[in-house]
C-alpha cells in the first residue's frame, strides 16, 4: 500500500481502494494519502469494503482530520462499530472540507447512530 501511495500523481483528484482488503494493519500505508500538501487536489478516496475495522479506522483518523482536501470520503462496508462513532461525529463537526461520508453496511446500532447525529 505505501508503495501505492507514495507512486501516486501529485495531481490526482479521485483514487478507488475499495474492495482490497487492506484490513486494520494495511491502513498504515494510507497516511500518506491525506497529506493534503503533497495530495491537494485529492478529493474523493473510496476505502470501501476493506475490513479496516475499528482499529483501522483509529490508525488513520488523525490524518483525516488534518486533511484539507478530501470532500469525499467512503468508509462503507469496513466492519466499523459503535466504537468508532465518537470519531465520525468529531470528523463530521470539526472538517469544514468534508462534504460527503458514506458509512453503509457498517455494524453501527442505532446508538452508534444517535451518537453521530
Amino acid at each position: 500500500m505505501l508503495k501505492i501511495s507514495t507512486s501516486l500523481s501529485e495531481s490526482i483528484q479521485s483514487i478507488d481502494l475499495s474492495n482490497n482488503n487492506i484490513g486494520p494493519t494495511g491502513t498504515r500505508g494510507l497516511i500518506p494519502l491525506f497529506d493534503s500538501k503533497k495530495y491537494s487536489f485529492l478529493r474523493k478516496l473510496n476505502l470501501e469494503n476493506n475490513n479496516i475495522a475499528d482499529l483501522g479506522l483509529n490508525t488513520i483518523i488523525p490524518s483525516i482530520f488534518r486533511n484539507m482536501s478530501i470532500s469525499t470520503l467512503n468508509i462503507s462496508r469496513n466492519k466499523l462499530s459503535d466504537a468508532s462513532c465518537t470519531f465520525l461525529k468529531r470528523l463530521l463537526l470539526n472538517s469544514s472540507y468534508l462534504q460527503e461520508l458514506y458509512l453503509h453496511w457498517n455494524k453501527f446500532s442505532s446508538y452508534g447512530g444517535i451518537l453521530i447525529a
